[in-house]
């Protein structure tokens, strides 16, 4: 449930860069359309299927979805997500914000597989298609469906158009996942633990 709220998060913000970036680049940054169109779609076309690709290896390497490392390299992640987001709504020149973006969205694109993999692979296979299903209707119902509004709202709340606080408030929600996958990492070295010292426990009453 952890790797799924993440994930969720991750939608969020996502949705928000996809839905607003371009008018921030332009409102904002002073960029012309076409350059914010140009830049914006060279980004989302490159930057997630590249961290997508990457993921596969980066997993084969820590030792597949099912290993203990998958989930500390998901925390790895999120953290590394959240440095890089951190500095973005604070910059004002376009091609460091560009460069940036494709960075953040790169990362995005290495967690999302990542983090699907650890929970259907917890998930028995019988019901793994039911969990997916599950899965999607969150990430869409809590943060595909209302993250554009949440953005318009602080951006009328906070100054209009050339606000930049929608995209502070966005990149905020980086926290939550980073939160969920220490409390995941936390409670497998729990599990771990616990399973170790029952095996320990039956191996000196079978002696």
């Amino acid at each position: 449930m952890t790797c799924i709220c993440g994930l969720t998060c991750l939608y969020f913000i996502i949705t928000n860069i996809q839905y607003w970036v371009t008018l921030y680049l332009i409102n904002n940054i002073g960029a012309t359309e076409t350059m914010a169109q140009t830049a914006f779609a060279i980004i989302c076309v490159t930057a997630p299927t590249s961290g997508a690709v990457a993921s596969g290896p980066l997993t084969k390497c820590a030792g597949g979805y099912e290993s203990k490392n998958a989930l500390k390299l998901g925390l790895g992640l999120a953290i590394l997500c959240g440095a890089v987001a951190f500095p973005l709504p604070f910059l004002d020149n376009f091609y460091l914000i560009c460069t940036d973006l494709w960075f953040y969205l790169f990362m995005g694109g290495m967690i999302v597989p990542l983090m699907t993999g650890c929970y259907l692979a917890n998930v028995e296979e019988e019901y793994r298609t039911t969990a997916s299903a599950l899965a999607n209707i969150f990430y869409f119902a809590f943060g595909c469906a209302p993250a554009p509004y949440i953005w318009g709202v602080v951006q009328k709340a906070t100054g209009g158009k050339m606000s930049r606080w929608g995209l502070i408030t966005t990149l905020l929600v980086n926290i939550p996942p980073i939160i969920l996958m220490i409390i995941a990492v936390a409670y497998q070295s729990y599990k771990e633990e616990e399973a170790e010292i029952t095996e320990q426990e039956m191996s000196m009453q079978m002696s």
